[in-house]
C-alpha cells in the first residue's frame, strides 16, 4: 500500500511539471532564432507559423537570441538599424522595440515572471546625441542593453 502511495506521488509529480511544460510552451512558444524579416514586422504572423492561443510574442521569443550574440555594446546605431530595422520608439539617444505588441493575458504572466512587466521592451541607449541633417545618428553608438519596461 505504501509503495503505490509513493508511485501514485511520483506520477503525480511528473504529470504536473509536464503540464506545466506545456502549458508555458502554448503560451510562450519555444525560442525562435532571430530572423531580421520577421522582427521588422511583429504585427503579422508568417504563414506558416500556427497560433492556437493568439497573441503576437514573436519579438518575445527571439529577443534571447539576439542578446546573445547579434547585439554588442560599442556598435554603431547604423549596425544596429541594419540588424533590427527602425525601433518603434525612441529618440534622443534611446531605441525601444516592444516585444510583445498583441499579449494575451497568459502571456503577460509569463513575461511579469520573465522580466517583471507585463509590456516588455527591448531598449537600447546609444551615446552621442547628436543627429545629422540627413536624419540618421553617425556618431551614436551601443552603451546600454535592457530588457524590461523602465528605462
Amino acid at each position: 500500500m505504501r509503495k503505490r502511495r509513493i508511485l501514485f506521488g511520483g506520477a503525480m509529480i511528473v504529470a504536473i511539471i509536464a503540464v506545466a511544460i506545456l502549458g508555458w510552451l502554448a503560451v510562450w512558444g519555444p525560442e525562435v532564432r532571430f530572423d531580421p524579416e520577421l522582427w521588422q514586422r511583429p504585427y503579422s504572423w508568417p504563414s506558416w507559423i500556427e497560433i492556437p492561443i493568439g497573441g503576437d510574442n514573436l519579438r518575445a521569443r527571439m529577443v534571447r537570441d539576439v542578446l546573445s550574440g547579434r547585439l554588442r555594446l560599442g556598435m554603431s546605431r547604423e549596425a544596429v538599424n541594419e540588424i533590427l530595422g527602425r525601433d518603434d520608439a525612441g529618440g534622443n539617444g534611446i531605441a525601444i522595440y516592444r516585444l510583445m505588441p498583441i499579449p494575451t493575458v497568459a502571456q503577460k504572466v509569463v513575461a511579469f515572471v520573465r522580466w517583471r512587466t507585463t509590456d516588455p521592451h527591448l531598449v537600447l541607449e546609444f551615446n552621442g546625441r547628436h543627429r545629422s541633417s540627413a536624419g540618421n545618428y553617425p556618431d551614436e553608438h551601443l552603451v546600454r542593453i535592457q530588457v524590461g519596461h523602465d528605462w
